[in-house]
């Protein structure tokens, strides 16, 4: 019975460990960026927190959405790690005019995050009649 009880006991440790490796058994980690809060948006690098990754791990999408949508052009935002986006350059995330999102991508020219990378917030485009304002961008890996 004890043999019994330290093998369960063992099993259960490594069921643990695998699963807070994996980023809980399957489950996504997520980063969540808060940009142009409360006015609206302009073409500008590094807008937000700066967030530094503290396990290593793969991109799997990143959402965005906004209380006002942008008006006549897109609202485009770039995440960049380590100064270098992880988007292919006509592939990067996007409110369509007119709509608030959500809108995700799962496209990256660099999925990998290694402990220690530095993520960051541009936005490279937003509405010509109307910026757009209030976004959240989040990113699953």
């Amino acid at each position: 019975m004890r043999a019994f009880r330290v093998a369960i006991t063992f099993l259960f440790s490594l069921m643990t460990a695998l699963a807070q490796y994996y980023g809980g058994g399957g489950g996504s980690k997520s980063f969540t960026w808060i940009v142009c809060n409360n006015r609206p948006c302009e073409v500008q690098a590094d807008v937000t927190n700066h967030i530094i990754v503290t396990q290593a791990g793969k991109l799997k999408k990143c959402y965005i959405t906004s209380k006002q949508a942008p008006q006549a052009a897109p609202l485009t935002v770039d995440l960049k790690v380590n100064g270098t986006s992880v988007f292919p350059s006509t592939g990067k995330l996007s409110l369509p005019p007119g709509s608030t999102g959500p809108v995700t991508t799962a496209t990256f020219l660099r999925p990998k995050l290694n402990e220690l990378d530095v993520l960051t917030i541009d936005i490279t485009q937003v509405g010509s009649l109307n910026a757009g304002r209030d976004v959240t961008v989040v990113c699953t890996f």
